[in-house]
């Protein structure tokens, strides 16, 4: 995987791995990431509901 999206080796990694949704905590893992620019955070999920997932239109322009 960190060949396929060019992530170096010792590059630290923090995964977070679930729906994309509010009650996931999505918006609070943005805003670590943000904080820790020399750290990777990869996000694993999606919208499984589409545009009907609740806070959708928010979460979609933080990602």
């Amino acid at each position: 995987m960190r060949k396929k999206y060019q992530i170096p080796l010792d590059k630290f990694v923090v995964l977070g791995v679930g729906q994309v949704q509010h009650r996931k905590g999505v918006l609070d893992f943005i805003e670590v990431a943000k904080s820790l620019p020399d750290i990777q955070f990869v996000w694993a999920g999606g919208f499984s509901f589409g545009k009907i997932t609740s806070g959708y239109e928010e979460l979609k322009k933080n990602l």
